[in-house]
């Protein structure tokens, strides 16, 4: 009896997401189990007559007393629904807009601070056991971690008066993705179009450690904006975090209990065990919605699922194989429908999905995890690689396949020359019959010579049309041979084409090929310097004509740029983005927009290793460009604009970066309005800015007031949130007011480990700083472990080339100076000063680091190693303290006062003089 009372709990609430399809569900889930029925049933019935807000703890007690509770007794211990009008925190309810389990969702107007419309995810009054507000808590908790323009954003939480939780998110009017497609008659590649951006949404999801698990069409919105159709990923209820806990409950999955919808559930959803799900579940989900989207059925048809037993329904999620989309198609009474839905004839529907979309779709679909995709984005890049009729990567790899793609690629040519031939061959055979037909006259001519006249004439004539036949034969003959070669070479072009494709495979390939991971989980040797040893190989085999196609080669240059600046070397990264600009601009101009591409990324790579006197000149080239050919406000012209003001920012030239923040600002707040998004990172932006330039009467109140917008927009742990919380808590610390930057710095770390984890190069960055703080108000027990926790995290985390890292260990050097721990101190700074000589030769920040070298050397009393190192790193900051930003300009008074010390040490009188006269003179300018 315990087992039939626990798995008819079981069903009950796995009954609750599935209120669209109740009856069918109870179906399949209790079989011919008749008493089974009746217990789940009971409860239902139940819940219901208790107008849907019986708490779990009394469905249970209704089962366990073997009969249901009074209604009467049920109804007392409810609370009253809501209903239009009722305001809950800030938000009025206007109308209700769906139903599930656990909640009721609403539209809500909001009028202050912001004026707009929002949706209001609300608990049932009663549904309130662990389970349903853990599983609440995780919803929320899963939207806020994202930020993607097609996963509708949480922008607030609470509780109402009667303590239920609600939160409220981005109101999306629209339609379910299939409905949407199908009403507007969308294309084959319109849906494939429309099909991307949901891929990404899933694969961001996915980066941010979240498992959808319930991935559908009627949970994808379709909205349009601008008149364009734009999909949002809404309804993350059952959403599964990969790599920590979304909510402090516990989210308990019942052994035997199926999370997600059937229809689009992957095998091992269906499994009596689920908790052994990752990212390829939603591959799977994302396979049956492509699947519908093509043929406008799912893999398993509904009519299919709805008359088999649970354990059969199970048994068809985990073991048949669909039939491929075009397959399916060929065999349905509706394909002349589904034809029309998609603006296309039956026979081309088919054929158009035959072949690549079949061998995509069918990859997704696997029943073996392992042979699926392995991410969302591996699924775009097929689908975009059939949109652009290259070679798909789920397609069988042979040359034949290639060879197709390439003739279809080159359609236009290979018809043409094609055509030639066949007209060739027709002459041919036209001209041969007409020889047979002039020989056959000559014959006859010479038989009647004697008996007429005129037949010698005609013989004349025949052996003249013969002579000329001959002739034409000849020369159409040595047209088809002229043709014959040219097809030859055509193909020969081609299969050395095949040839460049596989050798550039080859070579991408070869980056990975044969890493062990054994050796790097023993880490004898570093997985960065594994792959940059690799790298390097690689990039040696670009050199040459191995490839062929230039721009080819520019893309996979610029692909290996991208990644050798993220493994820390710049230097490198710099040589392969200015070979790739130069193939771009001769071959495409410096217009295009790959073009532009690749300069910002060179422009990029120039400010990470420091050289802003060439990184400026292609950032400011790109912004006047964007100005004549879009316009001073087009958004992307906005884009650029501040992008170049950030590298000013970064160069130091904050007179040339302050103006252009103030203008991107204003622009923003006149089109957008305050409360927008990205006026409100402008607003960040310029508050950051006026910090850098020591004006923090103006940054104050500029941070202050953006930290109110950004957590009503975007949520407190939301990324912007917390980029502003840590400059407002630097602000305080910069002014001296430790009472209020201390607090904050431990706000900002708290919520940053909940949105990106303890080890996240953010969150490390955000521990640095509070312990910057402890010391400087004076409280240095707490300052040490966690500077010491921080460069742990950092060797750990992040490149040994990195200019974070080399951040913090100049940070931790400076802490064990003032600590009298000058050993320690040298250490760190060496290790600083490796990295920042590579990366940053020039900059202001490495002779900083000179002089911090100095003063640790000075502290162990090696007189004669320090002097020249605090020399050296005083004149270099010295002559680039224009660039220095103004905060930051006292580490060119502590350079000097170092030289004071040193001189003082060594008892040099005359120098200590001259020293201590330039540091008064420089306190002097200061006031």
């Amino acid at each position: 009896m315990a087992d039939l009372e626990n798995k008819a709990k079981e069903i009950f609430w796995a009954a609750l997401d599935h209120e669209g399809e109740l009856d069918s569900f109870v179906d399949q889930a209790c079989d011919d189990d008749t008493q089974l029925r009746e217990r789940v049933q009971a409860l239902l019935q139940a819940r219901q007559e208790a107008g849907d807000f019986l708490p779990a703890s009394n469905v249970e007690a209704t089962i366990d007393s073997g009969g249901p509770a009074p209604v009467e007794a049920i109804r007392s211990q409810t609370a009253a629904e809501p209903k239009p009008a009722d305001q809950i925190g800030p938000y009025k309810l206007l109308e209700e807009i769906g139903e599930g389990g656990m909640g009721t969702v609403w539209v809500a107007k909001q009028s202050q601070p912001i004026k707009r419309k929002v949706a209001i995810k609300l608990i049932k009054a009663g549904m309130d056991s662990q389970q349903v507000l853990a599983r609440f808590e995780a919803e929320r908790q899963a939207l806020a971690m994202m930020e993607h323009p097609n996963i509708a954003r949480v922008v607030d939480a609470g509780m109402t008066e009667q303590g239920r939780p609600y939160f409220a998110m981005e109101y999306v009017k629209g339609v379910p993705l299939t409905e949407y497609c199908d009403q507007a008659k969308l294309s084959v590649k319109e849906r494939l179009e429309l099909f991307l951006p949901i891929c990404t949404a899933v694969q961001h999801a996915h980066q941010k450690g979240i498992i959808h698990r319930d991935l559908k069409p009627s949970n994808i919105l379709v909205c349009l904006y601008d008149g364009k159709p734009v999909p949002k990923v809404i309804d993350f209820g059952l959403a599964k975090a990969m790599h920590h806990s979304l909510t402090e409950q516990s989210l308990y999955t019942a052994h035997g209990m199926m999370v997600g919808t059937p229809l689009y559930m992957s095998p091992e959803q269906a499994e009596h065990n689920n908790l052994d799900i990752d990212t390829r579940t939603d591959v799977y989900a994302l396979g049956v919605i492509l699947y519908e989207l093509l043929t406008g059925t799912t893999p398993l048809e509904k009519a299919q699922m709805k008359e088999a037993a649970y354990d059969e329904f199970l048994r068809l999620i985990k073991e048949v194989e669909p039939p491929k989309p075009s397959t399916r198609l060929n065999g349905s009474a509706s394909l002349p429908s589904v034809a029309a839905q998609r603006s296309i004839d039956p026979s081309h529907l088919t054929r158009s999905i035959a072949g690549d979309l079949d061998w995509v779709v069918m990859k997704a679909l696997e029943k073996e995890r392992c042979r699926r995709y392995e991410t969302a984005n591996g699924l775009v890049e097929d689908i975009r690689r059939h949109l652009s009729d290259e070679p798909v990567s789920a397609s069988p790899p042979s040359a034949r396949y290639r060879m197709r793609k390439f003739i279809k690629r080159n359609r236009a040519g290979v018809i043409a020359a094609s055509a030639i031939a066949v007209a060739l061959l027709l002459g041919v055979v036209g001209t041969t019959s007409g020889m047979l037909w002039a020989l056959s006259e000559k014959r006859a001519a010479v038989a009647a010579r004697e008996a007429e006249s005129e037949a010698k004439q005609e013989a004349i004539a025949a052996a003249k049309a013969e002579r000329l036949a001959k002739l034409d034969a000849q020369a159409e003959t040595k047209k088809a041979e002229v043709a014959a070669k040219k097809e030859k070479t055509a193909y020969a072009q081609a299969q050395k084409r095949l040839a460049q494709i596989e050798k550039a495979n080859e070579i991408l390939g070869s980056i990975f090929k044969n890493l062990n991971p054994l050796e790097i989980a023993r880490n004898e040797r570093p997985l960065q310097a594994i792959l940059l040893e690799k790298l390097d190989k690689a990039v040696e085999q670009l050199e040459g004509d191995s490839i062929g196609d230039p721009l080819v080669v520019a893309k996979i240059q610029e692909q290996f740029g991208i990644s050798l600046l993220g493994l820390g070397d710049p230097g490198k990264a710099i040589l392969l983005y200015e070979k790739a600009l130069a193939t771009r601009s001769d071959t495409l101009g410096p217009e295009h927009p790959d073009t532009i591409t690749t300069r910002l990324n060179l422009a990029a790579a120039y400010g990470e290793a420091g050289q802003w006197d060439k990184a400026l000149p292609l950032y400011e080239q790109t912004l006047q460009l964007a100005k004549s050919k879009l316009g001073p406000e087009h958004p992307d012209t906005i884009t650029t604009r501040l992008n170049l003001a950030a590298a000013y920012g970064e160069a130091g030239q904050w007179d040339k970066a302050l103006p252009l923040e103030e203008q991107t600002f204003q622009l923003r707040k006149a089109k957008l309005g305050i409360e927008h998004p990205d006026t409100i990172t402008s607003m960040n932006n310029l508050a950051n800015a006026y910090h850098a330039v020591n004006e923090l009467d103006k940054a104050l109140p500029l941070y202050e007031q953006t930290l109110k917008l950004a957590e009503v927009t975007f949520g407190r742990e939301h990324p912007h949130t917390l980029t502003t919380m840590n400059g407002l808590a630097r602000a305080y610390q910069d002014t001296g007011q430790w009472d209020k930057a201390l607090p904050l710095f431990e706000r900002t770390l708290e919520l940053a480990e909940v949105t990106f984890g303890r080890e996240h190069p953010n969150t490390v960055a955000i521990l640095n700083n509070l312990a910057r703080a402890y010391l400087d108000a004076g409280q240095p027990d707490k300052a040490g472990p966690l500077g010491r926790e921080a460069l742990a995290i950092a060797r750990k985390t992040l490149p040994s080339n990195s200019p974070q890292l080399a951040g913090i260990l100049a940070q931790y050097g400076l802490f064990n100076i003032e600590a009298r721990a000058y050993t320690d101190a040298e250490t760190a700074v060496r290790e600083c000063l490796a990295i920042r000589e590579k990366i940053m030769a020039d900059d202001w920040r490495l002779f900083s680091t000179l002089s911090l070298l100095g003063a640790a050397l000075l502290g162990q009393q090696k007189y004669e190693e320090a002097e020249p190192l605090l020399l050296k790193g005083y004149e270099g900051m010295k002559e680039r303290e224009r660039t220095i930003p103004a905060l930051a300009r006292i580490r060119v008074t502590e350079a000097l006062q170092r030289l004071v010390q040193l001189h003082q040490a060594t008892d040099n009188e005359e120098q200590s003089a001259k020293w201590q006269a330039e540091l008064d003179k420089r306190k002097q300018l200061k006031k």
